[in-house]
């Protein structure tokens, strides 16, 4: 009951660290868990155990834990494939550690991809976009910052062709200006554009909330179509699609929900928003919100993850 959620249990960190935040994704019945806590790994969490758990929240124990990596920033996992992708890990130089989950509480280490260097984020696919070279290919879009030279580091959006996990190409590098951090991004339903965030752009250059659309028609030849500037000067932080919706959770300004119809032509419309952060819309790293998550089987339900004020579950007065 969205109108209504409760904490039912507490899996207690693998690690006690300075990093409070950690990144969680699901397969199945079974939840994964990174941190950048060095030596945390990935737990592994049957969900199957919490069912039924009614009363006081519980304590909860890990079923599995995976120590190939210590700390990691981020994981992402095809579901259509079962590969897991750790990303800002201690391992592959920060690139892709690639983890077969097919075997989901013993996972095995199955190849990197460190070429691109640091990758903060990645969404990767089994691509069926507008390039017919790559159909049928299971291809990582990720938003990569080599910091090997300095600071500010090398900003890129990376494109690797991971089919074979013993051996992954690199199909694309491309950076980008006005840049400061590359942070996050996501695909249009028909893998068409990627809607990327910088998240150093705003405070370094003085802009508005910007949103890149990266035009993907041609893998090999990605390139920044239109450099969206919103209305608000928060700084951009995680977004994802969902039809012809862009939700994204840009710090001090909330959620802000795009249309993404007309992104072919560089608009990207606000059609609501929800500001868990009214105090102010610096860019800044006050608070406000994290992520976001719109993918609810209830249609038309978000839950938004606030840095200072907790879990958000909405419903936009949006279409589908």
């Amino acid at each position: 009951d969205p109108k209504r959620p409760d904490v039912i249990g507490i899996l207690p960190t693998k690690t006690v660290g300075s990093f409070f935040w950690r990144d969680v994704k699901v397969l199945g019945k079974y939840a994964y868990v990174v941190s950048e806590d060095p030596g945390h790994g990935m737990q592994i969490l049957d969900l199957s155990t919490v069912t039924g758990i009614t009363g006081d929240p519980v304590t909860l124990t890990e079923t599995a834990h995976y120590g190939e990596f210590g700390n990691a920033h981020n994981v992402f996992i095809n579901t259509d494939t079962a590969y897991a992708y750790a990303v800002g890990t201690d391992t592959c130089a920060g690139g892709l550690h690639m983890i077969d989950l097919s075997d989901p509480v013993n996972p095995s280490f199955a190849g990197c991809f460190s070429d691109h260097a640091y990758v903060h984020d990645t969404q990767c696919v089994i691509y069926e976009g507008p390039d017919a070279a790559y159909r049928g290919r299971e291809i990582c879009f990720s938003s990569a910052a080599d910091a090997s030279a300095g600071f500010p580091p090398l900003n890129t959006v990376s494109i690797v062709d991971v089919t074979d996990k013993s051996n992954p190409t690199s199909i694309a590098r491309a950076e980008y200006d006005v840049d400061g951090y590359s942070h996050q991004g996501w695909l249009s339903p028909d893998q068409q554009y990627f809607f990327h965030n910088d998240e150093l752009d705003e405070l370094f250059a003085g802009t508005n909330t910007v949103t890149r659309i990266w035009e993907m028609t041609d893998l090999d030849n990605p390139f920044v179509l239109e450099e969206v500037a919103h209305d608000n000067t928060s700084i951009g932080h995680n977004a994802y699609t969902e039809g012809r919706h862009l939700y994204a959770a840009n710090y001090t300004s909330g959620l802000r929900i795009y249309d993404t119809t007309d992104a072919g032509a560089g608009v990207l419309p606000e059609v609501a928003y929800f500001d868990m952060y009214p105090e102010n819309d610096n860019a800044a790293f006050e608070g406000g919100a994290w992520s976001n998550f719109p993918y609810f089987r209830q249609p038309n339900v978000v839950a938004v993850s606030s840095i200072d004020r907790g879990l958000f579950l909405l419903k936009p007065r949006i279409g589908s």
